[in-house]
């Protein structure tokens, strides 16, 4: 029996190790389509290949799952809401009011007028709101497409930043994939190890 079989697992974590540590870069890398010597085949990585139609599908799917202007008008159409917005008004009209004012006008009067015309805007803001959300809804859901925003920001992006961030957020996770190719690759080598001792047996 010959010593230098058992090199073959070895040999084959290096292959496993190797094969997907090129898979993992093949994600991004090249970014341009890059073709091969002496063949017509071009290489390109799969993120740069496919960026378009990756960008449209992420935004298609975020428009319809994730976020949309319907979702926005019933956010802004939300009693809670309209309450909220009215009650930052109400503040803003009565604080600019007062500061409006002329100063000879007594502190009683001016504090009168100032929450006469809170008390107002209070009771007619809601109202004001929920019309205004309703008259600008529709021309907001011509005019405002979140999916092409979205596909367009993609599509923009820089694509070696996009690799930086992948890189930095699935690090262990990639790292994980290239120790697992490595073991892979060791097991079938031992599998081949264990095929030749009882072939060699048999012979």
């Amino acid at each position: 029996m010959k010593w230098h079989i058992f090199l073959i697992p070895v040999v084959g974590a290096v292959i496993g190790w190797i094969t997907n540590v090129i898979a993992i870069k093949l994600i991004f890398w090249p970014y341009q389509p890059l073709r091969i010597p002496l063949t017509n085949f071009w290489l390109q990585g799969l993120i740069p290949k496919r960026r378009s139609e990756m960008a449209r599908n992420v935004g298609e799917v975020i428009e319809k799952e994730l976020f949309s202007i319907d979702d926005l008008l019933e956010y802004l159409n939300n009693a809670e809401t309209q309450q909220r917005t009215a009650l930052l008004i109400t503040n803003a009209v009565r604080d600019h009011l007062i500061e409006r004012l002329p100063s000879f006008i007594p502190h009683s009067i001016r504090d009168f007028l100032a929450s006469l015309l809170e008390d107002i805007v209070r009771r007619e803001a809601p109202v004001i709101l929920g019309k205004l959300v309703l008259e600008i809804g529709d021309e907001l859901k011509e005019k405002i497409k979140v999916g092409e925003i979205i596909e367009e920001k993609m599509n923009k992006f820089d694509l070696k930043k996009l690799e930086n961030v992948v890189l930095q957020v699935a690090t262990r996770e990639l790292k994980h994939i290239e120790f697992l190719g490595a073991v892979i690759g060791f097991f079938i080598g031992l599998a081949q190890v264990g095929l030749l001792l009882v072939l060699e047996r048999i012979n």
